[in-house]
This record gives structure tokens, sequence and C-alpha cells, in this order.
């Protein structure tokens, strides 16, 4: 049966199977048409006018016979579900098919059936039906004004159905199911007041005032930022009900006023314009707003969302927090709790739902199928998390801005998912809007390396943001009165604030004026505290601050004390717990500090300070056995809270546990925290994790040495290689020499850190000093010595295949396997059989024998027998390798093809490059010359994605080659010659790019390159080339050397037809 999907989203199976076809918008949107249309016949004059109003009707009529051409290849049986006649188009009335819009078109219908019929159960089962199928607006990627008006009905008929919904389940009194609908109303429209007070209401309804506030302060936000007004009367009504606060009283809750102006700006937000219109055109592009703080980044940033919102840009924002130890790609969490984002959940593939419930471990609720994901313990599975979360984020039809604020706080692996995407092929148009304090970035932060990557790639604009002058200042501060200022006043002002927003804004806020003593023009402006965080903050400013914190109520001064020990962002939950206050209590203080700006409402249940200045400064008036006592409430409550999701917040708790002076509880966090990064290979925060474990151990803690072994690895991990060497040195240091087996596999691990630099030789002596410290295999050994034993002789084996020592390698694998086959793991004996079989490849110079190929089989076997998906597709791969060299070119590929769509399902790109390169070369072969290119295009756009040397240079000496067979020998041979020397010299494919070079050189007849090309083609460790090829090379190099110039010309002139008919020239 033929399923169309075309709610949210397109999508189209038949019979389970996706229909590739129909890449196209115009073809998605004439298939809607077609189904939408399916009561009657419409001509074909009809649909062409329909679709080509802008173009004369023969060109409309061409344009529509060229589209049903193409609609007929996309779907094979076309003639089962539409009748061409020749005057007129209709989709068959007996079509076996399901379409989403049909389904909720028909579940509406059912429900006024049961409604007019008085069947109130039946009508709210159908109408859950119908709300349950609308996954998302009519095709949203098609903007043809003949489905302009059918989205809008269809939308309305949701809307109704909503609050049908709300209105039954409310009248029943099943609040929860009620608040349910009602708050699918508010995301679907977050501009309507009476959204959020029925949200309000049945907050209330429900006991949850909290929440009901929080409504609240969202919607008063929304008016005032939006409309410039004050809620109504009724909303107003329900806000003084939860405060329990009499109406005599309720003057004194006034709504906040709203954000400052923007002053200044104007080119600031003509560059950022500029950016979103590169970024509209399908380059992904990068802004990074950049200045002191208070300079108002932030507030730049929200306008320009604000504006993105408006034009229906999904604006997706997080940011980053100082000082607290959030899991590792925290802002990308948050990104995904987006509605936009979690919408688009189930028209996801399985295996990126598994990837990205690492991060959000909560969609395992919602999909409650989903099984655990496997630990990531190889980059390239790293790899597959970072497509996974491009996909989930990025896949839906709408343009994105990715908002990231305070990114000099971010987390390194977010930093590197960020790279990660500038690389990626979005189906959008993406900009990414970051903002960082200046002052806080320099030479060695992660920040700086982001930047210097995306201006190499032309895709950052970075813009800084400079003070106001006198005039803009003045204007912020009349502005923000809604007075003007005199000049002397005015000069005192920005003499004092020296141009400042923030300093501006809080320096009129703190008032006086008209007093005539307004405490300004002390000649301070220019002084800088000297007390750490604050020195960036004027004296003055950090007076008024405290002068704010100093006017609220004793019981909100309380909360915002506790608030500042959580963060600057925290959940009203964690705040409760760690505040001991009443709900009265804390409802009022929370609202109070909402009143006074202090705090501001954020995404979902949290709260965040106005500005961290304001946090620090909270945090800076307690003392220190005060900060040590509320350090320790807020670990407990966090712990208390957040129970079920603890991986995510092992590292917050730490820290809280270690400013509250507790040790050996936050020592445990700390490494609870490292393996839960460790799982999704975030090595950075691994890192982090097990050093300030480390720093809280007493001296002569017997697990130093435990945790230094741990922390070598995650540095080996990250590409540090000579600090995991001094880490594990240290480990050592820890072991007793007894324990001969750990002491082994520490030496071990310093060859390997040795071998990851290619230091081939410094591994080696390692790998030896480790044979003689563990000592030879025993009876009495247990598994655990047999793994470190078997890890190292594939250690050994690895570094004698890059080394090309294939002698060695032999006594090695020989002296290995009989144990290996006794004592190893299935893993560890399908890791033996690839050493193995590189061996042999090597050995036989990748002209694959029977035996070797026999082995690949055997290795597809195991894989099976093992059920990992990703070793059986490595191997699937390693088998279509082997077939390639041995010119069994058509089993080569179907194996190649097998392994390609494993990695695509598994989001496994590493292996994904490897195939699409190899099946480069296997056309190259064939000589199907536009088959080569396709490959190569999409090999180099993954090997770009990945940054593997190797394989980029693969792929472009494959151009190379491509352009000479076309004949354009100038670009084919600057492509091969930048290609040639990036490879390895140990990597035996150089005639990828020197085969189209000596081509060229033949056809130039520069007969000295044509030869040192041969030359260097036939020597080892290079493949060894087939025959009649690589026996006329070598004759053709010897009467050249005997200098007999005549015969090598004759001769190379000779074989250049069969080395150009297998694809080498």
């Amino acid at each position: 049966m033929l399923h169309i999907r075309l709610l949210g989203g397109f999508a189209i199976q038949n019979d389970a199977m996706p229909l590739t076809g129909f890449h196209s918008e115009r073809l998605q949107a004439l298939l809607a048409y077609l189904v939408l249309h399916r009561d009657a016949p419409m001509t074909r004059q009809q649909l062409a006018y329909t679709f080509w109003a802008d173009t004369t009707d023969a060109q409309a009529r061409t344009n529509l016979r060229t589209l049903l051409a193409r609609f007929r290849d996309a779907l094979s049986n076309a003639d089962e579900f539409v009748c061409f006649a020749p005057q007129t188009i209709q989709w068959r009335a007996d079509a076996a098919f399901h379409c989403d819009v049909i389904e909720f078109q028909n579940a509406r219908a059912a429900a006024l059936e049961h409604q007019r019929a008085g069947e109130t159960a039946r009508e709210m089962d159908a109408l859950e039906r119908a709300v349950k199928t609308y996954a998302g607006d009519l095709l949203p990627s098609c903007y043809d004004d003949w489905i302009l008006p059918e989205r809008e009905t269809l939308r309305q008929e949701w809307h109704a159905a909503l609050e049908n919904l709300v209105a039954r389940h409310e009248a029943n009194r099943a609040y929860a199911r009620a608040l349910e609908y009602a708050q699918h109303l508010l995301r679907a429209d977050p501009l309507r007041e009476e959204a959020y007070a029925r949200v309000m209401r049945l907050e209330l309804e429900r006991g949850e005032r909290t929440s009901a506030l929080r409504a609240y302060h969202a919607c008063a936000t929304m008016l005032r930022d939006e409309f410039g007004i004050d809620p109504a009367a009724e909303t107003r009504a329900l806000y003084l009900q939860l405060l329990r606060v009499d109406q005599a009283n309720a003057d004194a809750q006034t709504t906040p006023r709203g954000q400052a102006p923007l002053i200044g700006r104007d080119a600031e937000w003509a560059r950022l314009l500029d950016a979103w219109e590169r970024a509209a055109q399908g380059q992904t592009h990068f802004v990074l707003l950049a200045g002191e703080a208070g300079i108002g980044k932030t507030r730049l940033a929200e306008d320009f969302a604000a504006w993105a919102a408006r034009q229906e840009i999904v604006t997706l924002t997080a940011r980053g927090y100082e000082n607290t130890q959030t899991s590792a790609f925290a802002p990308l969490a948050e990104w995904l709790r987006h509605d936009a984002v979690r919408q688009n959940f189930k028209n996801l593939e399985r295996a990126i739902l598994v990837e990205i419930s690492r991060i959000a471990p909560s969609l395992r609720a919602e999909f409650s199928d989903l099984p655990e994901p496997p630990p990531i313990t190889e980059a390239w599975q790293r790899q597959r998390l970072f497509e996974a979360l491009a996909r989930a984020l990025l896949s839906a039809p709408a343009p994105r801005v990715l908002f990231l604020d305070d990114a000099q706080w971010c987390d390194a692996e977010t930093l590197e998912w960020l790279q990660f995407v500038a690389r990626f092929d979005c189906d959008t148009p993406l900009l990414i809007l970051a903002c960082a304090r200046r002052e806080e970035v320099d030479a060695a932060h992660p920040l700086t390396k982001w930047k210097l990557a995306l201006h190499r790639a032309e895709q950052l604009t970075e813009i800084a943001l400079p003070r106001l002058n006198e005039i803009q200042t003045l204007a912020l501060a009349s502005e923000w009165m809604q007075e003007t200022m005199d000049d002397a006043d005015a000069q005192a002002l920005f003499q004092e604030t020296e141009g400042n927003p923030l300093f501006v804004i809080e320096m009129v806020r703190d008032g006086g004026w008209g007093t005539g003593d307004r405490g300004w023009g002390t000649g301070d402006g220019g002084r800088r505290t000297t007390n750490g965080k604050d020195a960036l903050l004027p004296q003055k400013i950090q007076s008024v601050i405290q002068h704010r914190l100093a006017l609220l109520s004793p019981n909100a001064r309380g909360l915002a004390e506790v608030a500042s020990v959580l963060g600057r962002e925290f959940s009203f939950e964690v705040l409760a717990q760690a505040s001991g206050s009443e709900l009265d209590a804390l409802v009022r203080g929370l609202d109070e500090l909402w009143r006074k700006q202090i705090v501001r409402e954020q995404r979902g249940e949290a709260y965040d300070f106005a500005h961290d200045k304001i946090r620090a400064a909270a945090y800076n008036s307690l003392s220190a056995a005060r900060q040590k006592i509320l350090h320790l409430r807020a670990a407990d409550a966090l712990v208390n809270v957040h129970s079920e999701n603890m991986d995510a917040w092992s590292g917050q708790i730490a820290q809280q546990y270690e400013r509250a002076q507790q040790p050996k509880q936050a020592i445990d966090y700390y490494l609870r925290a490292a393996d839960a990064a460790k799982r999704v290979y975030a090595v950075q925060d691994t890192i982090q994790f097990y050093q300030r474990a480390l720093a809280l151990l007493s001296r002569g803690d017997e697990r130093a040495a435990e945790l230094n072994h741990a922390l070598g690895d995650a540095l080996l991990m990250g590409g540090q290689f000579n600090k995991a060497r001094n880490v594990f040195d240290v480990a050592l240091a820890s072991t007793p020499p007894a324990d001969t087996r750990a002491r082994a596999q520490l030496v071990t691990k310093r060859g390997s850190a040795w071998s990851s630099q290619r230091e081939t030789s410094a591994a080696l002596q390692e790998y030896e000093l480790a044979e003689a410290t563990q000592g030879e295999p025993s009876a009495d050994w247990r598994a655990k010595d047999w793994a470190v034993w078997i890890q190292r002789q594939l250690a050994f084996a690895e570094a004698y295949y890059f080394a090309a020592d294939n002698a060695n390698n032999a006594q090695v694998l020989q002296r290995a396997q009989p144990l290996v086959e006794k004592n190893g793991t299935p893993h560890q004996q399908i890791q033996f059989l690839r050493a193995l079989g590189r061996y042999r490849t090597r050995l036989e110079r990748f002209v694959p024998s029977d035996m070797t190929l026999a082995l690949s089989q055997e290795i597809v076997q195991a894989c099976e027998n093992f059920g990992d998906k990703g070793e059986l597709a490595s191997a699937r791969f390693n088998l279509g390798f082997m077939r390639l060299w041995r010119g069994e070119l058509e089993d080569a590929e179907r194996e190649l093809h097998i392994a390609r769509a494993a990695a695509e399902a598994m989001h496994y790109t590493h292996l994904n490059v490897l195939c699409q390169v190899y099946l480069t070369i296997a056309h190259r072969k064939r000589g199907t010359i536009e088959l080569a290119k396709e490959y190569a295009r999409s090999s180099a756009a993954l090997a770009e994605q990945m940054d593997i040397r190797e394989y980029k240079s693969a792929a472009q000496a494959n151009f190379g080659w491509i352009e000479w067979r076309a004949g354009n020998f100038q670009l084919a041979q600057k492509l091969c010659q930048d290609a040639l020397p990036k490879f390895a010299k140990t990597y035996p494919f150089h005639w990828f790019a020197s085969g189209p070079l000596l081509g060229i050189a033949l056809e130039r007849a520069e007969w000295g390159a044509a030869i040192e090309y041969v030359r260097a083609m036939l020597t080892p460790p290079q493949q060894l080339l087939p025959e009649p090829i690589a026996s006329g090379f070598a004759r053709a190099v010897a009467f050249w050397d005997a200098g007999d110039t005549l015969r090598a010309r004759q001769e190379l002139e000779h074989i250049a037809a069969d080395a150009k008919l297998l694809g080498y020239l």
C-alpha cells in the first residue's frame, strides 16, 4: 500500500519502502494536489495554470508534461493511482493508499457526527485521533497560491479540535488532559493572551500555583515586548488569585516595564541582516557578537530573534553558564526541547532517536520502545551522534536560527558540533548566532579555534559591539526615563558609565532624578574593583545593583541569595527545596523578583537572572559560612529533584558539594559525571571531571592510580598524547610493583600515545617494555590478564602494519593466534582476524589471494554471529575492498553498496566515506565517468565533513582523473599534484593521483617525468599493479635506466592503453 504524509512535512512509502524519486518540491506539490482534489477530474489546462500561472499557456503545458513524466518515473506503478486521460487527470477512487490529511479529515467528520448524536465519549476519541494525526502544517515548504487556503483550513480545524478537547476535559474535571491540549494551543499561537489565561486557569484548578505564575510571567512579558500593553483584567484577576492578594493591594503588583530600547546599533543590525541573506542563499553562516559584559550583545541578538520569528524563521535559544559543571552538549539539549524540534521527532528514523536520546534521555519516556544507546568508544561513533543531532535539529523544512548566548562559557563538545554543522549539508537555510564576552576569550580558549576554522571557511561574520558615545548614552537614558535629561546630568552619566548600556540602565533605574543628589560625577567611573570576577564592574555600578537588592523584601532577597548559589538559571522545584520556604512565600518572593526585573522566565519551567552581574552581586553579598550552607542545600536539592536523570546533573551536583567543602560526595559525583561524559565521547568534559576528582583526593588515597589511569585514557581519546603519557607516568608511580598487569597496561597505553603520533619506533619500545613487565603468558592468568596481553599484541600488529614491517608483523600474529583463539573475547577475536587480514593484504601488496579473500568472508561470518551492526558493516566493506583489488568489480560493488547502506542507516559517516571513495575507484576501473563523478562528489563532501585528510586527498585525485579524461589537463594536473603529497608514505594507492599525472606527462611527451611517476608506482609499499601493466612499466624503467630512451618511450606508449582501460590512467 502507498503511504503519503503531507502534514508537517513530506514522506512517501510504497509497501514500507521509501520512494526516493519525490525529492523535488514541485513533484510533492503535484502529488498533494491530486490527492486533495481527488473528487473530480481536472483538465490538464487547469493543472498547468495552477502550477505555472505566470508563464504562457504553451510553456505551462510543456512544464506539465515534463512534470508528469518525472511523476511516472518516481512512482513506477503510477497508473494504479492516477487516471491519465488525454484531456484530464484524476486520482483514482479505487486506489489503495493512505494519506494523513484524509485520516485527519475523516476523524474531524466523525467527531461532528458523534457530537450531533450526543455521543460524547466517541466524539472525544475522534477528536484525539484528529489531533494525533495532525503532525504540522500542510506541506510547510510549499508556498504555491493554491495550497495556502487549504493549509489554513486544516490548521483552523486542528485548532477547533483542540479547543473542543480542552472544553470537554475541563468539564469532566480532567484538568491534566485539558492542560495538555491547552498547551498545544499556546504553542501554536503564542501571541494570544487567552491561551495563556486558559493555561493559568487549568494550572490553578490542578493546584499548581507555581506553574500558573510562570504562565502569567510569560504572558506579561510577551504582551509587553510584542504590543507594549499590560495583561487584560481577566488575566490579572487570575494572577491575583494565584498570589492570594486582595484587590485592595493589587496596585502593588505591577508588571515590570519592557526592555531597554536598542540605541546605536544600526550598523550592527544591518550586518546581521546581511548575514541572514547569506544563510538564506543556502550556505550555513555564523555570526559572533563580541563585546564586554553589559554592552548589549544579548539585547541585539534577542531583537534579531524576534525579527526572525516574525519572518516565520524558527529560532532556537540556549546559553552557556559560568562555573557550572553542566553536562556535555547542554545547549543542544536545550535546543532539542524546543517545540518546533520535538514536533518533528516522530518523523525521524529510529536510529536517530536512539542517538539523540544520549543527550535528551526524556525521549525514552516519549518513545517507550527505544533501547538504551550503546557507549561511544570510537571517534566514528561520535560522528554518528553529531550527524543525528544535526538531522534532529535541522531536518524540518522551516529556516533556522540557532542562538547561543554566553558562548564563552559553552562546553567544547557543543563548539565541536557547531563546527561539524558548518560542513553539514542542511536541507534548510541556517544561521548560527553566538554572543561572547571578548575579555574572557584568550588565545587558548576553544572559541578561538572555532573562530579561526570558520574564518578560514569564510562562514563567520564577527561583529564587535562598541560602547555608546555621549549622544547615544543620553538617548538611551531619556528613552528609559521617558523624560529629557539636562546637559550636566547627561555628561555626569556618561562619565560614570562610559557608555556601557547595562551601566546606563542600572544608574537610571536607581533613580534620584530631580533630587539633585544622584551621587554621580565623583570621578570613579574609570576605577575597577579587584574582587575577582567583578573586576570589570565599576564600583558605583556594583553599589547600584546592591542597592536594588537591598530594596527587596526579606523573603525575596533570601530567594535571590539561594538562586545565586544555584547558578544563573534555576527551576522552581530546586529553588523550593534549596530554600526550604513555604509555598506561599515562594510564590510571592519569586513574583517579586520577576516584577523587580531581578529574574526573568525562560523556556520550560526555568527562570534565570536578568544579567549574570546581578547574580554575582547577590552571591558576593553572602558570607563564606552562608555560602557553604547554601551550596550544601543546593547539592541535596539537585540530588532529590533529578534522581531519575542523575547523569545529566552529576557535574553540577559535584560542584555544589565541592563548594560546600564536602570532598567525598564531590568526588563520587565527579566520577559519575566523567562516566556519563565518556558515554557520549565528550572528551573535554571527561578530562575536566577526572581532574577535579583528582584535585580533591587526599594524600595517599588508593584511588589515585585508578583515576590517573582513567584520566590518561581520556587524554588519549582526546588526542592530547603528550599529556596522556605524562599522566600514565603519574599513574605508574602510584601503582604497586607487584601489580604487573596494571603496570604493563599503562606502559602499553604510553606506546599507543606514540603510535597515534605515528612515532612507531617509540611505540614499539614501550610495547617491548610492557611485554617484559607483564611477563610470558601463564596458565594461571585470568581474563583481565589475557585482555591486557591480547590488546598489546593487537597494538604491535597495528604498529607493524603502518610501518609496512611485514616480517615482524608475521611473528607477532603467529605467536598470538592460538592464544587469542583460546583466551580472547569474541570482539578481540574479530579484531585479531582483522589484523591478520591487514597483514596479508599488505604482504600481497593489495592484490588479495584466495586465502585472504576467504579470511575476509570468515570475518563477515564472525561479525554476523557477534551481532554488532557497526562491526558487520565494516566487515562488508572489507570484503568489497578485497574483491575490488581482485578485479571482481560486480561483487565488489555489491558488497560496498551493502556496507554503504548500513553506514548511512547507522550514520557511520567514516565508513560511508570509505565506501564512496572505493566505489569511485570501481567506476574508474569500469570507465563509467558519470557514476565516478557522482561518487567522487559525495565522498568529497563526507570527507570534508569528517575532515579526513587521506580521503579528502583521494577524492581530489579522483576529480583530477575525471578532468584528465575530459581533456582538461591543466586542472587535472593541479588537482593531482595537490593531492599526491598529502598521502601518507605507506598509503598504497598513490596511483589515484600519479596515474592521471602519468597520463598527462605522456600526452605532453614529458618522458622523464613519466618515468619518475612509473618508478614511484612500482615501488613498495605501493599496490602491485596488474599484468601486463606492472611488467610493461618495469621494462620501461629498465630501458630508461640503461639509456635506451627510445625503447622506454615505446614501452610506455604501448602499455598506456592497457593502463587507461583499467582506470589507472
